[in-house]
Formats: structure tokens, sequence, C-alpha cells
């Protein structure tokens, strides 16, 4: 088992990491981000799907949310684009109150 805010593995080790609803359950997620950008080769390639907290609702959860790690989208931009992630796709579908995010991100 791996802490995704800090990997054991080498630097750019990998071409390709997905994650599929697991950010969200980190509370360090943004040491995730820049984990993934650190083991992923240039070139490599980073798939991520992922809910976030929409504005209102974080307006009205911010007591808590960074506590559990929760985010929303603007804030995980700020984080890929900082750990140096270019989009190449984006798609995002509604459930309920949340936006799940559908993201394709490229380490030049």
């Amino acid at each position: 088992m791996e802490n995704a805010a800090k990997l054991s593995f080498d630097d750019a080790s990998f071409d390709l990491v997905i994650s599929q609803n697991v950010f969200h359950h980190i509370p360090d997620w943004e040491s995730a981000v820049r984990e993934v950008a650190r083991v992923l080769r240039p070139g490599g390639v980073f798939i991520w799907f992922d809910p976030a907290l929409p504005r209102w609702m974080e307006r009205l959860l911010r007591p808590i949310a960074r506590s559990y790690g929760l985010y929303t989208f603007s804030e995980t931009n700020i984080a890929f684009e900082a750990a140096g992630f270019r989009r190449r796709f984006y798609e995002h579908v509604r459930h309920g109150p949340f936006v799940h995010h559908h993201l394709v991100l490229h380490k030049p």
C-alpha cells in the first residue's frame, strides 16, 4: 500500500498514472498532485477522474472542507498547473450537488 502524498517510486518511473475517485479521500491531495508529477516521465500522461465541490457548497462547508481534503475544481486546476501539468482533455458530468470531472493531463 502506498501513501499518495509520499510515493516510494523513483522520479520519472511511469509513463501513465490513472486516478479514479481517489483524490477526494486524500487529505493532503496537493502533495499527491506533486508526487504524480514527480513519478511521471516527461511526456507522461495523468488521467484524473474525481468529484469536486461546487463553489457555492465550498463556501457553506469552508470550515470543514479543508480539514477533510475537499476541494473545488478551480483549486485542483491551480495545483495541476503548479505541478507543471498541461490539460489535454476535459469533461464534466453532474451528479446531484457534485460535478464529476474527467481530465487528461500531460507532463511536458
